[in-house]
């Protein structure tokens, strides 16, 4: 097994690759009800 590069080769890694996670929740199931789930009856 290889080692993985390390941190300062990979300088981007840090950063997220999909829009931010509620934002998604959101556009999939619509808004979360008023104990914060995400029932998809958006």
């Amino acid at each position: 097994m290889t080692e993985p590069p390390p941190p300062e080769a990979v300088p981007d890694a840090h950063h997220a690759t999909e829009p931010d996670e509620d934002r998604v929740l959101v556009d999939l199931y619509g808004e979360p009800d008023p104990d914060g789930f995400y029932r998809g009856d958006g």
